[in-house]
Parts: structure tokens; sequence; C-alpha cells
């Protein structure tokens, strides 16, 4: 679901905009509201919003200051969708300087309010889609650095780069995470499934490391027994404020009880 915050000193104007549509079954959910600038300032900085529909003229801070301290301050991600009146509409123009969405005339029709908010539907999944891929190439490049590290074929670059990524690299540890070979159905498994059992194993630890997931990878040399590597750093236990043995238990018992082997 899109993320949406309607912005406008008129609570009938909010409340309006809130039933003029289903907002879920077009792929949008409603989860913050303000009545002027500063107000929905504070309400980003609480909650992570995708778009802001704002009225251009409103008591404090006005919608395009809103726009320019947010791309300044907050996020140049959010973007806006301006709502203005007819007669505000050469204002109106100056907010497309600061790439905004769209703009809306009031009273707000459904018709142009669904199509303005199809329009940048298209574009934020777009967005999505080459932000994965970026994510996917800087990961891949990422993995290689550190496996070279842990393998001790490393330069300054590489050091550098992998000091970008983990929480910490000076009190820290490799750990090889493994399958357990006594356990006759897991080597019944042929070589494909044993690589997509690696897989879970990998995406499991990385759910469970959540922000920290560059803190694990697969290795790309000497890697026939399917294992995953992962960088225990102390961090990670003073964050959590428990014990090394108790951090490596937990994270044993959740993804024993996450996998099939």
């Amino acid at each position: 679901m899109i993320k949406v915050m309607i912005v406008d000193d008129e609570p009938y104007i909010r409340q309006g905009l809130k039933i003029l549509i289903n907002w879920e079954e077009h792929g949008y959910i409603v989860c913050e509201e303000a009545a002027n600038g500063i107000e929905a300032i504070n309400r980003m900085k609480e909650t992570d919003i995708d778009l802001v529909i704002t009225d251009i003229r409103m008591p404090g801070m006005d919608g395009l200051e809103l726009i320019e301290y947010t791309r300044e301050h907050i996020s140049k991600k959010i973007r806006f969708i301006i709502l203005s009146g007819f007669y505000e509409f050469e204002y109106a123009k100056k907010a497309i300087k600061n790439d905004v969405a769209d703009y809306v005339l009031k009273p707000v029709q459904r018709e142009e309010l669904l199509k303005v908010l199809e329009d940048y539907k298209e574009f934020f999944h777009r967005q999505m889609e080459n932000f994965k891929k970026q994510e996917h190439s800087e990961r891949i490049i990422f993995d290689s650095h550190l496996e070279n590290l842990v393998f001790g074929t490393h330069d300054k670059e590489c050091i550098n780069l992998v000091k970008r990524y983990l929480i910490d690299i000076i009190n820290v540890r490799y750990i090889r995470i493994e399958y357990d070979f006594t356990d006759d159905e897991y080597n019944n498994l042929h070589s494909k499934e044993k690589a997509k059992e690696q897989s879970k194993l990998y995406y499991a630890l990385n759910t469970h490391l959540g922000v920290n997931g560059y803190h694990t990878y697969i290795p790309q040399k000497d890697n026939s027994d399917f294992f995953v590597g992962f960088i225990y750093a102390k961090k990670l236990t003073e964050k959590e404020n428990i014990s090394e043995k108790e951090y490596i238990k937990n994270l044993h018992d959740t993804l024993k009880a996450t996998l099939s082997y």
C-alpha cells in the first residue's frame, strides 16, 4: 500500500477527501492527516510517508514552504500533490519547480483525483522497481568485497565499502552457518534442492537481522557444503542488551523454527 498524508487547514476537506474514494481499493492507505505544514512535518518525522496531498494556502506554513522544507530536511523521495483553488493556479504552478507529482483544483472531483492517483501509482511502482534493481546490484558488489575481506584478499577500497554497511568491523568474528549433516533427510537432497535450502537459510537469517541484513552473505568460493556466512558483531548483542551466548541461542532457535532441516 502507498502511504498517504492529507494536509489541509479545513477539517471538512480532510474528511471529504478520506471518504471521496475507496483508497485501499486503489492501492493507497491514508495513514496520517495534518491541519498545517508544521503539523505535517511532525507527522513525517514519526511516520514513513510516500505521498502528501496538501492544500497550497495554509496559515503558518503553506504548501510550497512545506514541500521545500521536506526536500531539504526530511526526504527528497516523498512526493506531493497540490490542492489549489482556481485563483491560486498561477501560484500552484510554482510547485512544478519543486517536482510535485501533480496538482488538483478545488473543489476536488472524484474522477480527477483518481486519475492523478493512478498516474502517481505507476510512477511509484517504477521507482520501487528501479530501487530494487539498484539495491540488488549494490548487494552483489558488497557481497564480493565482504568475501574478499573474509578470505584475506582485500584492499583499502574493500574495507571502506564494507564499513558503510556493517554495524561494526572491529569487534567481529566470522560464523559459518550450515545445515546438520547428520540429518539423513537433508543428506538425501540433490544439489539443486540443497541450493534452495541454502537460499531459505540466507533469507531467514536476513529477516532475523532486519536492518543489519548485510551481516550475512552466501559465499561463492568453496561453498560445496551450501553454508551461509554470518559476520557476528558485538554491537548486535549490545543493541539487545543480552550476552553473546544468548544472542547466538536466539538466532539458532529462530532459524530452527523457520527452516525444514
